[in-house]
This record gives structure tokens, sequence and C-alpha cells, in this order.
């Protein structure tokens, strides 16, 4: 047979070459889709580890409020939280809850997330927006404000008062910021901060921190001294003197105060018991006033404070904190997380919007008040009925140059 009649028909060269490229194709891998499954808490980990070194001068300008850097000037500084803030959005788009890897059994002794890098990070925020809204970059700017909003939210999962406390702190920062900034957002990006901070985890409650800190402090104590009896039956001294140890390291009392304490527990590990034990009215008293409506609320806290000041157990008088001043907090980050929503449907609806947007603790929308011409201001004002008992609530939202913002 001759060589040409090895030739294969053009159609079916043809077919044979589609056949290797679809086998070719079949066995490249498609790309990768993005987890959402990840741990936020390990996201913000390496967040933290990504904040840059910045000269102590240069960090000044540029983390004073305004920052002072021209624009120009501040450019490369901004290049240097690109990385960090690059795994700040990342965990905002997780769908599983942040563990910070707290251990109850630890109770106060429980290590917590680093408050101080949420704080700087939420710093470097709004020095970030600042710049970006400069640029016209205000989608950039909403996405790097959520990020933060969520990671205020995600403080509070460790349980604790002060991580709801912080991250109550980091969204009022950034809601006073996009009020004082208002007009510098374009429609867009204010819907996009509207839907993506209405998607973001719910806000830690100061009922859920104290019900913590019964489980972390009370209950946690109470488990440490029934061990310390159990393990030394014949000696109940060795129990106590373990037990004063205890006490000296988590209340953070000096010696006479422990001497008062352990004397009116009677000098014994099932006194000592006991004397704990009388706290769980004052806890539970506590908690009514951590979910207290505003109008209850003063009435409530002072019952507790004439609770504790009268109570014949010395612990109560050192250990329990201000939950009325926490209680006001959290109404105040509720009624102003609000405002936001309310002033956008303003802006972007009209009356009609803004009508529909209800005050939390008012029986219609908040009230409005456009700024007088001698104020010096321009722009409008949101208040709540909250405002009766939570002092500097209201918000205004500026068409003209942003004032300074800092941590309330």
């Amino acid at each position: 047979m001759k060589n040409t009649d090895m030739k294969h028909p053009k159609w079916i060269s043809k077919l044979l070459l589609a056949t290797v490229l679809a086998s070719a194709a079949s066995s490249v891998a498609a790309p990768l889709a993005p987890r959402t499954d990840i741990n936020p808490a390990v996201l913000y980990w390496q967040a933290f580890s990504l904040y840059p070194e910045l000269d102590q001068e240069l960090k000044k300008e540029f983390l004073a409020t305004p920052p002072r850097l021209p624009q120009a000037d501040a450019e490369p500084v901004l290049k240097k939280f690109d990385g960090m803030f690059k795994y700040l959005r990342r965990a905002a788009q997780m769908k599983v809850p942040c563990d910070w890897g707290i251990d109850l059994s630890e109770g106060p002794e429980a290590l917590m997330p680093n408050l101080i890098k949420i704080r700087q990070a939420a710093q470097a925020a709004v020095a970030r927006v600042h710049y970006a809204l400069e640029a016209g970059r205000d989608l950039q700017a909403v996405d790097d404000l959520v990020a933060i909003i969520v990671l205020g939210r995600n403080a509070g999962t460790d349980g604790t008062l002060v991580g709801a406390m912080i991250g109550i702190a980091v969204e009022g920062l950034i809601n006073d910021f996009m009020a004082r900034n208002f007009y510098l957002f374009s429609p867009p990006a204010l819907l996009s901060f509207v839907k993506q901070v209405e998607a973001a985890p719910a806000r830690s409650t100061v009922k859920k921190a104290m019900q913590f800190e019964e489980q972390a402090f009370l209950q946690w104590f109470i488990a440490k001294l029934e061990g310390f009896r159990a393990a030394h039956p014949q000696d109940e001294s060795q129990a106590l003197a373990q037990s004063r140890e205890l006490f000296k390291s988590t209340i953070e009392t000096d010696s006479a105060k422990l001497d008062r304490i352990f004397g009116s527990a009677g000098n014994t590990m099932a006194g000592l018991i006991a004397y704990l034990q009388q706290l769980k009215p004052v806890y539970e008293a506590i908690l009514k006033a951590a979910e207290a409506p505003p109008e209850k609320l003063e009435e409530t806290a002072a019952a507790i404070h004439e609770l504790v000041e009268h109570h014949t157990n010395l612990i109560a008088r050192v250990m329990f904190p201000n939950v009325e001043k926490a209680r006001k907090t959290e109404l105040g980050a509720i009624a102003r997380s609000a405002m936001i929503r309310a002033a956008v449907a303003l802006r972007l609806e009209g009356d009609a919007g803004f009508q529909k947007i209800r005050d939390p603790f008012g029986d219609g929308p908040f009230t409005l008040r456009r700024l007088s011409a001698g104020s010096g201001e321009q722009g409008f004002e949101l208040d709540s009925r909250v405002s009766a008992i939570r002092p500097n609530t209201a918000l205004k939202f500026l068409e003209d140059k942003p004032e300074k913002v800092t941590f309330e």
C-alpha cells in the first residue's frame, strides 16, 4: 500500500483534533471558587499581622482626624494597608460565625481577641476612606467601612462585655463618619452600604454579655472553689490558701478586703462557696436591666444600684460593671444605625422613603431638623426618642466640610 493511502480524509483529521483538544480541556482544573466557610477570626489575625510599620511622624499625620497628608503623599501609605484590608474585606464575606477560640473553662483568665488591633483597624479605615472619597472612590470606601462594621460585630462574639462595647464603639465611629461625610457618597454607594450592613452579623447585646459574665465568672469561680475543696478533703487550710490566690489574681482587690471577704464567709470553703452563690439574685437583676426598654432603664438601674450598695456581700460591691451605662450606649447604637438607613432613604426616595423608617424607640419616624444657615453647617439632623435618657444620640448629616470624628 502506498503512503498516500495512509492519509485520512480532512473530516477525519478535524474530528481527531477536536477529540484531542476536548481531552486536554477536560484535564485542566476549573478555577477554584473563593471560600466562604473560613472562620473570620483566622482572617482577622492574618489582617492584623499585616498592619504596616509606619514612621511615627508619618503615622501621626496619616491617622489624624481628619488626616493631614496631601493626597499624593498619602497614596504610598494607603498601598501599605492594602494587604490588611484585603483580609478584612474577605472576613466580612464569610458565611460562618466568628470564633475567637475563647475557652469558657478558663474563666476570667481566658484570652480575648486583641481589642487594640480592632481599634487600630477602625482608625486606619477612617483614614483610608477619607482619601478614597477625595479621589472619588466611594464604592471602595463603602467596602472598607462595612468590613470594619463587620469586624466590630464579630468583636462581640467572644461573649464579654468589653468585646460588645468595643464593637459598638467601632460601629459608632463608622456611622459618625458616614453622617459627617454623607454627601460625599453617591446614591449607589449609600445603597451598597445599607444593603451590606443589613447582611452583616447581628450586633452582640449587653444581655448576652452579662449572661457570659455570670458563666465565665460566678459559675467558673464556684467550680474552681469546689475543685480546691475536693482536692484537699483533709486540709481545708490548703484549699483556702488556693482560693485566696485565685481571688487575688482575678478580683484585683487588696489583702485587707480579702481578709474581710473571707471573714464574712466564715473562713471555710463551704462558707466561701455559699457566699458566692449569694450573688445569683444580683445577676438576675442585672439581666433585667441589660434588656430594659428606655422608659424602664433608669428605674431598673436604680434598683440594681440600691441592691448592690446595700448588699451585705462584699464581693457584690467590687465586681459588677455599670450595666446602665452599657445599656444606654447599646440603645444609642441601635438608634444611630437606624438613622443611617433613614437618611439614605430620605436622600434616595425623599420624604416618602424617610417616613417608612421608624425610630426604634418612638411611634413614628425620627425627628428631622434642617440645620439653620446661622449654624455654620449645611445639611440636616436626625434625633431619636432615646435621647431622653441617652444624650448626644442625634446625628448630623452634613453637606459641608466634615468635622473631627473620634471614638465615644
